[in-house]
């Protein structure tokens, strides 16, 4: 056992920042309520355990107040800064009690970069105003959600980006009643990934890879996305994950602070001299060039834009949503993204390989 509190009040030892608001709650006995507060989020969420904790059992009974519409949920491998974690919530909502879990890494304050990753494979009731038994077995990056000893998941969750840290209780305009927090350390091996992955047919198929990406440029800047990389001089190597998903949060809040635009460009390579069909995702909004020539524009995908669907993933990043023909010539081309950075709250990003 890495850390238990039954969460009835007062905390026990081992809270980096201890639970601090202990109620009456439903179905009698004491709870720890987790609620927003005067913002959409809790000032100091309570906080336990460290980056030796690395694959561990997390568990904790729930009870969403069913007072406002808005996510709840743990943060776990949180880094000793506070930042670099990975975080799982449910969306309780009102009208229905039916809900799916969601899960984004979040690399900086207040950030819940859950574009850049899948809803769960199927929902669960969680009825408000009823306890839930919710059970996560986390991986090095990835994690397993149970909900009321569920045999099988209803939600697996790869390629998050931490693989050690501590636990946190975190909302995001959602409130609910928490208790019985347990952490149990799980051996190597122990917990493998449970349900089938949508980017399993994907991932090793052509993904473009090797991106360097520009400084951020002024939220509307570089409408000629050519004219603009050949000016600047200052590019870093883009950080991109096992999917090959070029993330664009990764940079840290110094870099991409809010609003902006930000340049990409990697090197495709032909035999042939052939065009090819190119398979892509992004967030925000994406124009892309092949060797100075615009080969696509895509349509904004932000909270309130048409982008956003159920069938287009509400915005997230989704393996071969679009396409585009790019008329290679034989040798090194040139591929020049421009991704407009319109919600940065919620992570943005890109993915592109190539049929060849």
């Amino acid at each position: 056992m890495l850390f238990h509190d039954p969460l009835s009040g007062p905390a026990r030892d081992g809270w980096r920042v201890p639970p601090d608001r202990f109620v009456d709650a439903p179905g009698g006995g004491r709870a720890y309520l987790l609620e927003p507060g005067a913002g959409r989020t809790i000032a100091n969420p309570p906080w336990a355990g460290d980056e030796t904790w690395g694959s561990y059992r997390l568990e904790f009974d729930v009870c969403a107040t069913g007072e406002n519409d808005g996510w709840v949920g743990p943060d776990f491998h949180v880094r000793d800064s506070g930042l670099g974690c990975c975080n799982l919530q449910f969306y309780s909502a009102r009208e229905h009690d039916e809900v799916v879990f969601e899960s984004s890494a979040r690399w900086w304050p207040d950030e819940l970069a859950w574009k850049l990753f899948p809803m769960a494979q199927r929902p669960v009731r969680m009825p408000k105003g009823e306890w839930a038994r919710v059970r996560v077995d986390v991986g090095d990056t990835f994690a397993n959600v149970f909900v009321n000893d569920g045999r099988e998941p209803c939600y697996t969750v790869r390629h998050l980006p931490f693989s050690r840290g501590g636990v946190r209780l975190w909302n995001y305009v959602g409130s609910a009643f928490f208790r019985d927090l347990r952490v149990t350390a799980l051996e190597p091996g122990e917990a493998r990934p449970a349900l089938a992955d949508p980017w399993d047919a994907v991932v090793g198929k052509e993904i473009v890879r090797g991106w360097a990406m520009s400084p951020p440029l002024a939220e509307g800047a570089a409408v000629d996305g050519p004219a603009a990389a050949a000016a600047n001089e200052a590019w870093r190597d883009a950080w991109a994950d096992a999917r090959g998903v070029v993330v664009i949060s990764a940079a840290g809040r110094e870099y991409v602070a809010g609003k902006c635009v930000v340049l990409a460009k990697a090197v495709v390579g032909s035999s042939d001299g052939r065009a090819r069909v190119a398979r892509l995702t992004y967030t925000d909004q994406l124009t892309m060039w092949l060797n100075g020539d615009e080969v696509f524009r895509g349509e904004r995908r932000g909270w309130f834009d048409p982008g956003r669907s159920a069938e287009g993933w509400f915005g997230r990043l989704k393996p071969d949503q679009f396409h585009a023909v790019l008329p290679l010539r034989a040798g090194a081309n040139e591929l020049l993204v421009r991704l407009e950075v319109n919600e940065p709250l919620f992570g943005s990003g890109f993915w592109v390989r190539v049929e060849y």
